[in-house]
């Protein structure tokens, strides 16, 4: 009988061990860094009046209240986390370490839904192949890797006439 609560007990201890011991495993490697940033959208000088040297080279707008996704898998596009740009363009989210991709919330939908939405024909526009659309939803807006607090600048790049959409043509009038 006492050989038996011996057993017991180490084997209690055992268990206990071990737990606390992948506990702390896991709370450290669990560990939530700080990822924050900015998201620019830059818009380029598309004709009309004679420009200055500053509005040749465009201009840059914060990219406020518009939603993105963070993913591990950019197939899977499931968000782990996901934030709205706030009134300055910026943002903050907790992270573990890894490697993720961020999309904006618009292509964190099915390719053909995607499709649907952004390949319509305007009166001045005309959408180009398929397979502009597979790249540019497939394509994320900004990828990186988390091993410490970190603080980026995520810069969009509109075309002229078109947007962010790079798979539109435009197909005028231009401006004199």
């Amino acid at each position: 009988m006492k050989k038996i609560k011996i057993i017991a007990a180490s084997v209690f201890l055992i268990v206990l061990g071990s737990s606390i011991l992948s506990s702390s495993y896991l709370n450290k490697n669990c560990k939530k860094y700080t990822l924050t940033g900015c998201v620019i959208l830059h818009k380029p000088y598309c004709g009309g009046a004679y420009p200055t040297d500053e509005i040749t080279n465009g201009y840059d707008y914060k990219y406020c209240n518009q939603k993105f996704g963070i993913v591990t898998d950019s197939i899977d596009r499931k968000p782990v986390a996901t934030f709205t740009t706030d009134d300055e363009g910026c943002f903050k989210v907790s992270l573990t370490k890894g490697h993720y991709y961020i999309y904006s919330a618009s292509k964190l939908v099915s390719f053909e839904y995607f499709f649907k939405q952004n390949s319509q024909k305007t009166y001045n526009t005309k959408p180009r192949d398929k397979n502009c659309f597979k790249k540019w939803y497939n394509t994320p807006e900004f990828e990186l890797t988390i091993t410490q607090d970190t603080n980026i600048t995520i810069t969009l790049y509109e075309k002229c006439f078109v947007g962010l959409n790079p798979c539109l043509q435009y197909t005028g009038p231009y401006p004199p």
